[in-house]
């Protein structure tokens, strides 16, 4: 947002800065008699006095909270009564930038002990959090606070949404000769379109993968970059976890090694060291989702994997190469959705995926260098139709 759109947003205001140090920002404090910005110095330091003095009160909340809060456990903005939580609620106005007005701000709070500690412990914690990847503070009991917390409400999660009643009747459609592949493939991106993501996700911390895949990590001794590692150009099957997203939102990669053990990752980079990277689905197992229970099918089955040669590439250097190459022509975002077809698919055409020379991933974000695609109708099944023929899907 433009300096003169944010003045337009908030009030009409000719672009000015809101003082000697800063430019305009969207989390500037509005007067709450007027609706406009508070631009004044003298203004922005009340704001931060009227922000610093209620954290005699909710400095005690964070101070108890740190234990969750430091650890990843609990996000600051959910703890009743926190700071973060009644500014989010708008209860305080934002924290306003430069040395001067922090500065007001911090001393304003720092008249009680709940504050100086809660200083103290963010400082060292910080510290020690960025320096020492240490998951060994992270208790059984915090686990299940942070489970309750986190946890999606079954009727919410992905693969309990219902699906499209039209969908479903054109699938049905399709297994019973009554349409075509072309004419399927057509009809079901109406229903499901493809939508390419247009901002790079956050990975998942290694509390977010300890406690959302439980026994699994084991304590973060199966979590790549705390216990678990691959050496440079090791053979990996990549794919998600999908109890981990489906139950708690936590985008974490399952990657098998040589050996056949499985261990879990932040985010997913590989190469063609040892050959191209393939893009491996049996599209029987596809069809099987597909069908759903009531034919016989399931609603989850771990069958889309991603092959290739493992790099190891640190998460905040992936989410800097996933930005790079977001929009990058040589990229491609794929996609799987075995309720649309039984291969992986570019997201722009939905033709499929068979091969690429690199891959990517972060979150729900699968970027493929120069990926090979293939006809759909090379995706054979071993389900009949009612011609005699194989599916396919």
């Amino acid at each position: 947002m433009t300096n003169e759109e944010l003045f337009k947003k908030l009030g009409g205001f000719n672009p000015k800065p809101i003082n000697n140090f800063v430019t305009p920002k969207e989390d500037v404090a509005l007067n709450p008699f007027t609706g406009k910005p508070i631009v004044s110095l003298a203004g922005q330091l009340g704001t931060s006095m009227v922000r610093g003095i209620p954290q005699l009160a909710t400095g005690l909340i964070d101070l108890a909270a740190l234990p969750l809060t430091m650890t990843e456990t609990v996000k600051p903005e959910n703890v009743f009564g926190s700071t973060a939580q009644l500014t989010k609620q708008g209860f305080l106005p934002p924290a306003q930038t430069s040395l001067i007005n922090q500065g007001v701000e911090i001393g304003s709070s720092m008249l009680n002990p709940s504050s100086l500690a809660k200083g103290a412990v963010i400082g060292l914690g910080g510290i020690l959090r960025n320096t020492k990847k240490d998951l060994s503070n992270f208790t059984p009991e915090a686990a299940e606070v942070w489970r309750k917390t986190n946890a999606i409400p079954k009727d919410k999660q992905l693969q309990n949404l219902p699906q499209d009643p039209r969908a479903r009747q054109t699938f049905l459609n399709y297994l019973d000769g009554k349409i075509s592949q072309t004419d399927y493939i057509k009809d079901i991106q109406n229903f499901y379109p493809s939508s390419k993501i247009t901002e790079i996700p956050d990975y998942p911390s290694g509390a977010e993968i300890v406690y959302g895949l439980g026994k699994k990590a084991d304590g973060g001794k199966n979590v790549v970059n705390f216990g678990a590692k691959f050496d440079e150009g090791d053979k990996v099957l990549s794919r998600l976890d999908i109890p981990a997203y489906n139950n708690y939102n936590v985008w974490s990669a399952s990657l098998q090694g040589a050996d056949g053990k499985t261990v879990y990752g932040q985010t997913v980079h590989l190469t063609n060291k040892s050959g191209k990277i393939k893009f491996n689905i049996n599209p029987n197992d596809a069809i099987r989702i597909a069908k759903g229970k009531e034919l016989g099918g399931s609603n989850k089955f771990p069958m889309a994997k991603i092959e290739g040669s493992w790099k190891n590439t640190s998460p905040d250097d992936v989410k800097k190469l996933a930005k790079k190459y977001l929009n990058d022509p040589e990229w491609s975002q794929v996609g799987m959705n075995p309720r649309r077809f039984g291969y992986f698919y570019d997201k722009v055409d939905n033709m499929p995926v068979s091969e690429a020379d690199e891959v990517i991933q972060i979150g729900a974000l699968v970027l493929a260098k120069n990926v090979k695609k293939f006809n759909p109708n090379k995706s054979l099944t071993t389900t009949k139709t009612p011609s005699g023929g194989l599916l396919n899907f």
